[in-house]
């Protein structure tokens, strides 16, 4: 027997809007219309404190599972506006989805009920009717907030790091003596021309506690959403300076409209300055007008120049072998004895990197020379391209047997990664949608929400972008015989090149697996890379032994004992300078 879903909403803005019909009295007015019309086999779905704008809310969503599962044949709602107050969506669930579905759908104070037809002809009427109160609802809120923040009153329901309330006055920001102390040391740091990683560096050795700490601790705890205890007390991270320095806040004013909405149903944007209302010697400033410009100075120098030959367009298929990450791609410039500047240009694992501000570094740095990938490349390219050219019956029937055997699991794998992916980002819509109630009601402040918001979008961004790579790999797999010819075509439309530009690579290369540095017997260091070419993957050309004559092997000989030789004098300098800098160090 199916089961009647009895639906429950109500909102902070209901709350405020004096409605009467709590979660609790919904619930009781249900189980009497359902008790006194036969509805038997029961079941609550409610959201508690969730608007009615959009259909991101559990009770809905469990409530949506269960009918798609042949759970429900009837859904019970109090009125119309308990369903949602978006006309579109809410005709689309009420005329189009429930009768789909074969579920029967009663509005009861609406009089609504799918199962007879006349009932319908007003339902549009009051969706629209609903959609009016929620854009009027929108537009006060915003009337308000605007008188507030023309007034010069400060639009963040929680003081910035550095300040707390005036116990006399809640519209007024006092100092903070604990915390102001902490932003005069990044602007006192800056100043010096310390760049912001090392002052978070700085920070966590002097043990300085971060906002998050210092608001989880006070009382706005939990209304701060404040991070998580992962990562520390005073793990400083690089962000968290750059968004205290660009706070003028620290100058004694006060700045509204730092963000703005264009409508009701669009998300937050951020606000030209142009636009942005400045109120000046609001509270006491907690550093003086010559040491923000002194900090800002040094903070805001040109950057180091890269280098001109810097191989970046590689760093979007350069993957670390021992976690997976991609590999961050830096630049290094140096200046010789000489005058001029060396140039650098390698590739390190953007975990490690990441993991630079905690106390115990993730992963390794595994560091690999950029200026050795384009050579690679161009000779893997070229040797699995002479042997498809040159073996093809061989070249293709391999080809084949492998991709039969690997087909079965990479598509089970894409697929459970794209799910999990998929998952995520409507996990971040709702979080979002969320967040701006949240912030709306003024239960986060300001800039809790740009950083929040700004966070989740660009973790939405890239998570669309992975699905839709892998989707097209999905795609390639489940068609093994086209990806050949595609391969085939491609060897053939380069047979007789020479010169391999970045164009030309990108349309051979997959990715690169870079491995860490091993040492053999001898102290030889090698590494292993794997390069995956674009159709067929990882593909080992056949090696055939070659014989090496006495004078090559004498000459091979030669160079490892030269190698040797270098690296024991190298070791044996390196040595020397640090016995000299301990003879320095030791007291006279």
């Amino acid at each position: 027997m199916k089961m009647t879903a009895l639906y429950e909403r109500i909102s902070r803005e209901d709350r405020n809007e004096g409605e009467s019909f709590s979660i609790l009295r919904q619930k009781e007015y249900l189980e009497a219309y359902a008790a006194a019309n036969g509805f038997e086999n029961c079941r609550h779905y409610t959201d508690d404190g969730f608007s009615g704008r959009n259909f991101e809310r559990p009770g809905w969503q469990q409530m949506m599972t269960d009918i798609d599962g042949g759970k429900i044949g009837t859904v019970l709602v109090k009125d119309m506006s308990r369903v949602g107050r978006d006309y579109l969506q809410t005709g689309f669930y009420t005329e189009i989805y429930f009768k789909e579905k074969d579920v029967r759908f009663i509005a009861i104070d609406s009089h609504v009920d799918n199962s007879c037809s006349d009932s319908l002809e007003f339902a549009p009427m009051l969706n629209v009717l609903n959609e009016m109160y929620l854009h009027d609802l929108s537009k006060k809120v915003n009337i308000g907030f605007r008188a507030k923040g023309m007034s010069g009153q400060s639009l963040t329901s929680t003081p910035l790091f550095g300040y707390k309330r005036d116990p006399e006055d809640k519209n007024h920001w006092v100092i903070e003596p604990e915390t102001a102390e902490i932003v005069r040391r990044i602007f006192e740091l800056a100043a010096t021309g310390m760049n912001p990683h090392r002052i978070a560096k700085t920070l966590q050795t002097e043990r300085r506690i971060t906002p998050s700490t210092y608001f989880r601790r006070s009382d706005m705890g939990n209304r701060y959403h404040a991070r998580r205890q992962e990562t520390g007390d005073y793990d400083w991270h690089r962000g968290t300076v750059i968004g205290i320095l660009n706070k003028r806040e620290y100058l004694g004013m006060t700045v509204n409209f730092k963000t703005c909405t264009p409508s009701y149903k669009a998300k937050q944007i951020q606000n030209p300055i142009e636009k942005q209302v400045v109120f000046e010697n609001t509270h006491e400033a907690i550093v003086d007008r010559q040491a923000w410009e002194k900090a800002h100075e040094a903070f805001e120098k040109p950057k180091r120049a890269k280098a001109e030959n810097a191989d970046s367009n590689f760093k979007d298929f350069v993957f670390c072998a021992r976690c997976g990450a991609p590999m961050s791609n830096l630049h290094h410039a140096q200046r010789l004895k000489t005058g001029t500047i060396c140039y650098y240009d390698f590739f390190i694992c953007s975990t490690y990197r990441k993991s630079e501000h905690l106390e115990e570094r993730q992963c390794v740095q595994n560091a690999f020379s950029a200026k050795a990938l384009r050579p690679l490349l161009k000779e893997t390219i070229q040797t699995v391209s002479r042997y498809a050219l040159t073996n093809q019956e061989e070249f293709l029937a391999r080809l084949q047997r492998e991709m039969l055997a690997e087909q079965p699991e990479q598509t089970k794998q894409l697929k459970k990664r794209i799910a999990a992916k998929n998952k995520r980002v409507a996990e971040l819509d709702r979080f979002l949608k969320k967040l701006y109630e949240n912030y709306a009601l003024e239960k986060i402040p300001e800039e809790r929400f740009d950083a929040l918001s700004a966070e989740y979008e660009s973790e939405q961004t890239q998570l669309e972008k992975a699905v839709l790579d892998e989707q097209r790999q999905l795609d390639e797999i489940q068609s093994g015989e086209d990806k050949i010819e595609r391969f085939m075509a491609l060897v053939e439309r380069y047979r007789d090149c020479t010169e391999y530009s970045d164009e030309v690579l990108r349309q051979f290369v997959e990715k690169v697996i870079v491995h860490e540095t091993v040492k053999d017997e001898d102290g030889e260091r090698s590494r292993e890379i794997e390069v995956y070419l674009n159709f067929i993957g990882k593909f080992d050309v056949p090696v055939q032994s070659v014989e090496l004559s006495p004078k090559e092997q004498k000459r091979q000989e030669a160079l490892k004992k030269r190698r040797i030789h270098e690296r024991n004098k190298r070791t044996q300098k390196r040595q020397e300078r640090m016995n000299a800098q301990l003879k320095n160090e030791s007291p006279i």
